[in-house]
């Protein structure tokens, strides 16, 4: 009977533990599928902020770009207290090609209708050879300004050097600058 009872408690005993070590486990599991979730809503957070951040950069580096293109644009404008400098650059470059330049009317318009800021119409005429206008009309068209030509009209005013047969010729020119109040 000692044997019957001996073994009885063996029986429960490592019944018991096989409760235990099951028991165990099953929190182990329990605990692991705890522990993975939050892992992956960390890195579901992670992958979020991340996300946030590069949008950040993205729109960070588009602002600082846009600013960049903007004070580039705006540099193309002159200013009302600028008109005199800039009318000294026009004077220079017909100067420089070798054109004779005389400035007629200069105005400046407030905006109207098409246009959001206000231009300086500037009305000029001048004379010279052929190749030496159409330079200055293309130093004009190149100046870093955001600048229009409205009309230009030439006249053939005939031979000035007959030994060179240079033939001379008159413009009118009309020129619109933009301006930056």
């Amino acid at each position: 009977m000692k044997n019957s009872s001996t073994s009885k408690v063996t029986v429960i005993f490592l019944s018991l533990c096989v409760l235990v070590v099951l028991a165990a486990w099953i929190f182990l599991i329990y605990k692991s599928s705890q522990i993975s979730g939050g892992i992956a809503s960390i890195a579901e957070e992670a992958r979020n902020r991340n996300s946030e951040s590069t949008y950040a950069s993205t729109v960070r580096n588009t602002l600082r770009n846009s600013k960049d293109a903007l004070l580039r644009i705006e540099n193309r404008f002159v200013t009302e207290e600028g008109v005199p400098e800039f009318i000294n650059i026009l004077e220079d470059k017909a100067a420089q090609v070798g054109v004779r330049a005389d400035f007629g009317s200069i105005n400046v318009e407030p905006t109207k209708g098409d246009s959001p800021y206000p231009q300086l119409r500037v009305k000029m005429s001048g004379s010279g050879r052929w190749e030496k206008i159409v330079g200055f009309i293309s130093t004009l068209d190149a100046l870093p300004y955001i600048s229009r030509i409205e009309s230009v009209n030439f006249i053939k005013m005939g031979s000035t050097d007959e030994k060179n047969a240079t033939t001379s010729w008159s413009f009118n020119l009309e020129l619109i600058q933009y301006i930056k109040e």
